[in-house]
């Protein structure tokens, strides 16, 4: 009885382990996005196209909002797709034709311009999805879970039997 304890303590720290790992890897990768924003330069763009892009999965799809932008670096003018946020796309059409709503073609706006690649864009207020956030605590939570179920205490509750060497004589 006591092997199985000991299987299905270590079999929930590696489930949980792995589990947590995988969400902090997830949540670095999202990290990743905004982690060097602060190097990148600001530029004045236009909006020259505005649509909702239809992307056909297994699933179903994803809506994307496809945003290009007219800008001037370096004495070059660019073109470029806008990246608005950390994963924009969306199963509903609603929430990206929100997001072009706010760029029609034409509008004058403040974007970053990554230097060592100036042909990439992000719009000035890029920020990290909110799955960073909860991929981040859970990643966390399931890390202090994992480390918990190795390292608890044996239930005390569960009367032992001492080794007979150790018993007292009648």
């Amino acid at each position: 009885m006591k092997l199985i304890g000991i299987f299905f303590r270590f079999f929930f720290f590696f489930t949980a382990a792995a589990a947590g790992l995988l969400m902090l890897a997830l949540a670095l990768l999202s990290y990743g996005s905004t982690s060097g924003l602060g190097s990148w330069e600001k530029k004045t763009a236009v909006v020259v196209s505005s649509a909702v892009s239809k992307t056909k999965h297994v699933k179903g799809a994803s809506y994307c909002p496809d945003i290009v932008v007219s800008y001037d670096y370096s004495g070059n003018h660019l073109q470029s797709k806008l990246q608005i946020k950390d994963m924009p796309c969306s199963p509903l059409a609603v929430a990206p034709n929100k997001i072009i709503a706010g760029y029609p073609v034409g509008k004058s706006t403040e974007i970053l311009v990554n230097p060592k690649n100036p042909i990439e864009a992000k719009a000035n207020n890029y920020s990290r999805s909110p799955l960073f956030y909860m991929f981040l605590v859970l990643g966390l939570i399931l890390i202090s879970l994992a480390l918990y179920v190795l390292f608890a205490p044996a239930n005390k509750s569960v009367k032992r039997d001492a080794p007979q060497a150790a018993r007292p004589l009648p």
